[in-house]
């Protein structure tokens, strides 16, 4: 195994797939527009990562640290990772989970419950959490049922961080192995193990991606091979729970698990190891591992304010001032409709519970306006408040709930917090969103401070927000086109769509840029293609994603709109294969494009069916208005149906709305079988309109 195993074009692509499926949600969300971005032009940008891994000249870059509150009062250190490091450390992540699969395999489900692996080639790694949660339950019973009525608790101290660079290799070359791929992952691990590249460490992994946990695995394996022998032992990650028949022997496996984890560098808490005799099967529940450490609740089916509430007060102690079933609290919360008294629950309880910031947070977002929320975090950020994360979550939703009378009354602080990169990342990032949404809201020139920033990845996270329209923001992004690093401007992308000003009209050529972003603003259509250009592109990508005839008449029915159709198309069938959501996005903008130059059509052969697009002022009427018009459904009912279902899904994605307008429900990303339905009814709407232009002589 060398180098080259490593930078394989399927291993690549392998692990840009497991990112982009990955389940750890709350950790991929700060990196959304980037994995899009990316996704224009993935195949080439692999390419052209693989040849910069294979020549040896590809450079891995500093993270950026987070700390994130924990119960305890400590902080767990999140390491953001740039785009291209994240897909190597998923590729490395791949080769090492291939190298232990066989000898896992025996112990998954029977003593190791976390990341139960599926298939070799498989995009989603690991099983579902709920797999090996409760096999971890059904695990404990039994071994209660069969005698073991003492426990322990063991957990490890800093796993992730303690975690040796020298082990770790020797998993993938336990006699040395190929000295180009050791030398490259050592790297890697060594600029990954710090913030600071003048303090690199030989030890310790980034928390965050899901490719690290796959990692941390490998490293467990041998202590699970040896304890698993000696009773009942069960392991969750980091955290281990023994069982035994008597105290004694309960107590010998410790000290022997204690010795094997210290040989391998790991660091036993004495504080958290408990040992106790169980009276009742039910105890046991006080011992399983609290999963909300690994994974965010997933938001599927919305709860009744009712029954949300009921949760929520059930989940409280007594005098409703603390949290003690921290389960159906996080369940009820991200599950939870807007409501008044949950809402005056959140902004009671963060305070006292800032380990579950990501709860109410998340709940915040549900409003799109609100005094109370405006109120609490100016409070909360004047009285500086001591995590970092916090602080940076209440600088978020003053940007977006705030009005220009209460966002002038904290600038200075932002700019003096904006100051704090090193210190407090996610302060500066928060209060740097707020600033540029200051200056969105025509309060001054704030977002200049994003220019001088030299941590690529804070950049990368303000993209975004910057008004590429304004010369200040466009000054940035001349800085952000200059560095060495793909993410900054990578999270132009958007921008420079969403605004329609082309890079080139902001830099003379993309020589001093990184290599992949010319191919990613090619196949946006922000710079000219390098290839001749097909004289009807759009013929071939209905034909192609619709399984429908070439159609040579694309031209005659969009007309002067032809180019502005093609570049929403050529987006959404970058998107098609692996996001879903934004595909239809695109697609339903197309689709709006082409029911309007079809009715102007039906307009100008005086045909049945035709109704007015615009209103008395020349304002485009709504799109789902013109496909509810009677006049035009009485004469064309399946094809107003199968345009309609896929605009009304759309507008009930996160990307357009966070609730569905009727049903008040939360907005839900479109899955695969929808995407399949939604296709099939675009083709028979395409065919239709095809047949119709053809019936009227276009």
């Amino acid at each position: 195994m060398d180098l080259s195993t490593l930078s394989t074009y399927p291993n690549l692509l392998l692990a840009w797939n497991r990112i982009n499926a990955g389940s750890n949600t709350s950790y991929k969300n700060n990196f959304r527009h980037l994995y899009h971005a990316y996704q224009l032009s993935f195949e080439l940008n692999l390419r052209d990562l693989r040849r910069r891994i294979r020549d040896q000249i590809y450079q891995p870059h500093s993270p950026l640290r987070v700390y994130y509150p924990k119960t305890s009062g400590l902080q767990r250190p999140i390491s953001f990772l740039s785009i291209e490091d994240q897909i190597v450390l998923q590729a490395i992540a791949n080769i090492f989970t291939r190298k232990i699969r066989q000898k896992r395999a025996p112990l998954e489900g029977k003593s190791v419950f976390s990341n139960l692996l599926l298939s070799k080639g498989a995009i989603f790694t690991t099983k579902d959490w709920t797999v090996g949660c409760g096999a971890l339950r059904s695990k404990l019973r039994a071994s209660f049922k069969y005698g073991n009525r003492w426990i322990a608790a063991f957990d490890l101290s800093a796993f992730f961080d303690t975690i040796s660079h020298d082990l770790l290799l020797k998993v993938i070359a336990p006699r040395g192995g190929s000295q180009g791929l050791t030398e490259f992952c050592n790297r890697c691990f060594r600029v990954w193990s710090s913030a600071s590249s003048s303090s690199q460490f030989s030890h310790g992994i980034p928390q965050g991606p899901t490719a690290s946990y796959l990692l941390a695995e490998t490293v467990m394996l041998s202590i699970d091979q040896q304890i698993a022998e000696r009773g009942s032992y069960s392991r969750y990650v980091d955290d281990i729970l023994l069982m035994a028949n008597d105290e004694l022997n309960l107590r010998r496996t410790i000290v022997v698990l204690d010795k094997l984890c210290r040989d391998l560098g790991l660091i036993p808490r004495a504080d958290k190891t408990k040992i106790r005799k169980l009276n009742r099967i039910g105890e046991i529940d006080d011992f399983v591992i609290p999963l909300e450490r690994y994974y965010q609740s997933i938001t599927r089916r919305p709860l009744e304010e009712a029954y949300s509430k009921k949760l929520v007060i059930g989940a409280l102690n007594k005098s409703r001032r603390k949290i003690e079933n921290k389960s159906y609290f996080r369940y009820a919360f991200f599950r939870a409709p807007r409501s008044n008294y949950l809402l005056r629950t959140a902004i009671r309880l963060w305070p006292k519970h800032p380990e579950h910031s990501d709860v109410f947070s998340f709940y915040f977002l549900k409003y799109s306006k609100s005094k109370p929320i405006v109120d609490y975090c100016t409070d909360q950020l004047l009285s500086d408040p001591p995590y970092d994360f916090i602080c940076g979550e209440l600088w978020k939703h003053l940007a977006r709930l705030a009005t220009s009378a209460q966002m002038e009354r904290l600038i200075d602080l932002a700019i003096k917090t904006s100051k704090m990169s090193k210190s407090r990342p996610a302060s500066c990032m928060g209060s740097l969103i707020f600033l540029c949404a200051a200056e969105a809201n025509g309060l001054g020139a704030f977002s200049k401070f994003v220019r001088w920033k030299d941590e690529s990845i804070v950049q990368a996270q303000l993209g975004p927000h910057i008004l590429l329209k304004a010369q200040s923001g466009q000054t940035i992004a001349t800085s952000y086109l200059a560095r060495s690093s793909a993410d900054p401007g990578l999270s132009l992308t958007q921008g420079f769509i969403y605004w329609k000003v082309k890079p080139l009209s902001i830099v003379q050529n993309l020589n001093d840029s990184h290599p992949i972003l010319e191919s990613v603003y090619e196949s946006a259509g922000l710079i000219p293609s390098r290839q001749r250009p097909d004289p009807d592109p759009i013929k071939k990508l209905i034909s192609k994603r619709f399984n429908l005839p070439k159609w040579q008449h694309w031209h005659d029915l969009l007309g002067a709109e032809y180019g502005h159709a093609h570049h929403l198309l050529s987006l959404a069938e970058i998107y098609y294969s692996a996001h879903p959501t934004p595909w239809l996005a695109h697609q339903d903008s197309f689709n709006d494009i082409l029911f309007r130059k079809f009715v102007d059509h039906l307009v100008f052969h005086n045909a049945p069916g035709v109704i007015p697009t615009t209103d008395r002022n020349g304002d485009l009427i709504p799109y789902g208005g013109l496909l509810n018009d009677q006049r035009f459904t009485a004469i064309y009912p399946y094809l107003a149906s199968n345009l309609r279902d896929p605009h009304v899904r759309r507008n009930s994605l996160p990307t357009s709305h966070p609730y569905d307008k009727k049903t008040q429900a939360e907005s839900k990303p479109l899955k695969k079988g929808e995407q399949k339905s939604i296709r099939n009814k675009l083709s028979d709407a395409y065919q239709e309109i095809m047949n119709e232009c053809q019936r009227l002589g276009i």
